[in-house]
């Protein structure tokens, strides 16, 4: 399957799974920046992923910067819990 052959959704799940995979650290590699992950989507835009739905992705972009903020904040929120809790002392 190619170009319109492959189902909308999973053109638009295609553009969301590799800004995911590209932003999280992974065994084998760090985290890239939000912004080189949306440089190298837009790059790839035409050819790997269609326009249309890079622009849209664009669109809600700010969505997306915040929710990545506030999982980020929550994530580090639990870490310095985990932390802290072995650091204490057992009574």
């Amino acid at each position: 399957m190619s170009g319109t052959d492959i189902p909308e959704s999973a053109r638009l799940t295609a553009v969301a799974d590799v800004f995911d995979a590209l932003t999280m650290t992974r065994p084998y590699k760090p985290a890239w920046s939000i912004d080189d992950a949306v440089r190298t989507i837009v790059a790839e835009s035409g050819s790997h992923f269609e326009p249309r739905l890079v622009e849209l992705f664009m669109d809600i972009m700010p969505t997306i910067r915040q929710i990545k903020q506030e999982c980020d904040q929550r994530e580090n929120d639990e870490r310095n819990t985990r932390q802290l809790e072995l650091r204490r002392p057992s009574a």
